[in-house]
């Protein structure tokens, strides 16, 4: 930030607050005013609400992962604060492996956490589907700017016509599950599709010409 000579001025953390507070008092009236309006607004659109909720949540993550990126990129310049912080994570992850183990050692706390994940699922199936798609896209590399509202799981498979439900434990062959039309693009809004676990075991990462080619070897060699 800049003063009224041009100079660049690093500002604390408390004198940042008090700057916020300050400018809030001098505009009560006008930021409720305009933050009344909005939530009208978007209470009115159920779909819009959905919406901005999961686009708020993004650019949460997005911003912390940028100060996470600047502050790793300041500890890597100091090996000092490098080994600190490498500490201090290691403590944190210790600990969360404790609160997890204590968590699930009991057999009843187990089985009503698996319960409520499953419970879960049933009832926002979409949720789940983005969620995985996210965790793939950031291990392989792909794009992803898929919302829980971009994904609508059909009644239906709609290649095979198999009812979709979602399965106790682990995928069955009707499970709902998330495809990538071209297998070459990411986790996208204009690439995605709602199909059943063995369709999209079937069509894997192969085109459509090698599926054509497998389909005629299949039936030659099966008179």
């Amino acid at each position: 930030m800049a003063d009224e000579s041009g100079t660049d001025v690093v500002y604390s953390a408390t004198e940042r607050q008090q700057y916020r507070r300050d400018y809030y008092q001098a505009n009560r009236a006008e930021i409720l005013a305009y933050e009344k309006e909005r939530q009208a607004r978007i209470k009115a659109d159920p779909v819009r609400l959905a919406r901005e909720r999961e686009q708020n949540k993004l650019r949460a993550r997005r911003i912390r992962a940028a100060v996470r990126a600047k502050g790793k990129a300041d500890k890597l310049a100091d090996p000092v604060a490098m080994a600190h912080a490498t500490a201090v994570l290691e403590r944190r992850n210790e600990e969360a492996r404790l609160r997890s183990r204590k968590r699930y050692a009991d057999p009843a706390k187990r089985h009503d956490q698996k319960t409520r994940d499953a419970n879960s699922r049933r009832a926002h199936p979409e949720r789940w589907l983005v969620r995985s798609a996210k965790a793939r896209a950031k291990e392989k590399g792909l794009a992803f700017d898929l919302v829980a509202t971009d994904v609508v799981v059909p009644s239906t498979c709609p290649i095979c016509d198999i009812p979709l439900c979602i399965a106790e434990g682990r995928w069955a062959g009707n499970s709902p599950t998330l495809d990538r039309v071209d297998p070459e693009t990411g986790y996208v809004k204009t690439n995605v599709r709602v199909i059943c676990f063995n369709c999209n075991a079937v069509k894997s990462n192969g085109s459509a010409e090698l599926h054509e080619k497998i389909a005629a070897y299949m039936r030659g060699h099966n008179g």
